[in-house]
């Protein structure tokens, strides 16, 4: 006991007399010094001191070792009060001139335009779903993730508030217990709101694509995500035993390692990304549309490869959540890099519907400006369709301000003519039956439909490609045959 008390005494004298030297500098105004540090601050400290290459009187050897630095850190998380810790930073940051940086400002406005861009694409998404009459079970699921997402939004919002995104010593006294609460509830609500986005995002392929083989894939993907899912939201909730001991570390319990947790909750969701961004693309090459098209559908799934950027960046940032001694700091890039993942996420499964959208309010000009950009022809002069059959029947030779849209009307196409005087020109062109083709035995469509007719499906509900279906019936005006025309006044 006396040597213990000697021992202080001489660790006392020997950090004052640092502490007078590195205040002749310009330093903090505070001066905080020895005796500001808790008792179990100064045995966790002169304990591992005594184990490196610093004397207990080189204060600048003392500062510059960060082994050092997170070695007094783990003591202190294991043996002494969140309060203790607190003090003692606030005397080493005062000692050692430790920066006063803060990324709360930027994690404030990150947090804001992900909440922005969340809602925006989830508004836009059931609005292009509800004026196209295509609402279905993964407008549902989007809508309740979007609100389950509140969740780690709000918690984001109020840890900034808090005091997170700055040093811990730069905290308020008890501000450090429920910014650790609030983080834990947003990483356990996160799992859930990211492995529902990807479901929603699969039954939304399966509107798409109808093949058989496409649609086993995405059931046995949609299996690997929830069981993952579930599992890691369970880790999630008991990381530490007691549960509470995560946030309040007055409380002793044990905890699972959370950085190997989310590293395992990462590397998931890399595997997962991957599938989901390799499923479409490999199918959308055989859509019989033209190259255009393909592009702009490959584009709009290719928007998950960013969320699978972040995920990657989002696993590096792992290297320092720990049970850390300066958790405010330390935690910021792994919270900031969540977001960008949740954003993307409400970005790729909200674009397809956004588009229908889109088309409904851009002007009619601008609509049909696109549509012949997307449907014009080749050098050659060939079709972009690899089908003839699958060509719009109005005729060529009139001016646009003749031109006639058609649209078929039972078994056969209706003319609506050009308004003028206030007469509507309406006609009709029978059309002609097609034969059934013969069955062989090395026919390309098999006989449960799953050749060109699964893509032909997919162009009308793919969302980026044009919304016409065809008829099955074609027009016979090649071979002579006029059709029967009709007047009639305004009704």
């Amino acid at each position: 006991m006396h040597f213990r008390l000697i021992l202080l005494l001489v660790i006392y004298a020997l950090l004052n007399i640092g502490h007078a030297h590195v205040a002749g500098s310009d330093l903090d105004p505070r001066k905080l010094g020895i005796n500001d540090i808790p008792e179990c601050g100064l045995v966790c400290m002169i304990s591992k001191i005594s184990t490196s290459h610093c004397t207990l009187g080189d204060i600048d050897c003392i500062c510059g070792d960060r082994d050092l630095t997170m070695r007094v850190g783990s003591c202190m998380v294991a043996n002494c009060t969140m309060q203790d810790s607190l003090d003692t930073a606030r005397v080493q940051a005062d000692l050692c001139n430790l920066p006063n940086d803060s990324k709360r400002r930027r994690l404030l406005n990150l947090t804001i335009v992900v909440y922005v861009v969340c809602f925006t694409c989830v508004v836009g998404r059931t609005a292009g779903k509800i004026v196209s009459k295509r609402v279905a079970l993964d407008d549902y699921i989007v809508v309740g993730t979007w609100l389950l997402g509140q969740v780690p939004l709000a918690c984001a919002l109020s840890m900034v508030v808090r005091g997170f995104g700055d040093h811990l010593w730069n905290l308020q006294d008890g501000a450090l217990m429920p910014i650790l609460k609030l983080f834990y509830i947003a990483a356990a609500v996160y799992g859930l709101v990211l492995g529902l986005i990807k479901i929603a995002l699969l039954l939304s392929y399966l509107n798409i694509f109808i093949e058989p083989r496409f649609r086993l894939l995405a059931y046995m993907t949609m299996v690997f995500i929830s069981i993952s899912t579930i599992v890691i939201f369970f880790l999630s909730i008991f990381l530490c035993s007691p549960i509470e001991s995560f946030w309040n570390r007055d409380i002793k319990g044990k905890c699972i390692s959370p950085r190997n947790v989310s590293y395992a909750n990462s590397a998931s969701a890399i595997v997962q990304d991957l599938i989901l961004l390799a499923l479409p693309l490999f199918y959308i090459r055989n859509l019989r549309v033209n190259r255009w098209r393909k592009c702009a559908v490959g584009f709009m799934f290719a928007t998950g490869t960013f969320g699978c950027i972040a995920t990657m960046i989002r696993m590096h940032t792992l290297t320092r959540y720990n049970i850390s001694f300066d958790p405010t700091w330390d935690y910021a890039p792994l919270v900031a890099w969540t977001e960008l993942e949740l954003a993307a996420g409400c970005i790729c499964v909200s674009l397809p519907a956004i588009r229908l959208l889109v088309t409904r309010l851009l002007p009619d000009c601008f609509k049909g400006f696109l549509s012949r950009v997307v449907n014009s022809t080749d050098k050659s002069g060939k079709s972009t369709s690899t089908d003839p059959h699958l060509q719009a029947p109005p005729p060529s030779h009139q001016t646009p301000s003749q031109q006639e849209w058609y649209r078929p009307l039972g078994r056969s196409w209706m003319s609506i003519g050009d308004h003028k005087d206030d007469d509507i020109e309406l006609s009709t062109v029978d059309l002609l039956p097609v034969p059934k083709a013969e069955t062989r035995p090395d026919n390309n469509i098999s006989p449960s439909g799953n050749g060109d007719k699964s893509d032909l499906s997919a162009i009308a509900s793919i969302g980026c490609i044009s919304d016409r279906s065809y008829s099955e019936e074609f027009i016979r005006t090649e071979n002579g045959i006029e059709g029967t025309s009709t007047r009639s006044g305004p009704s």
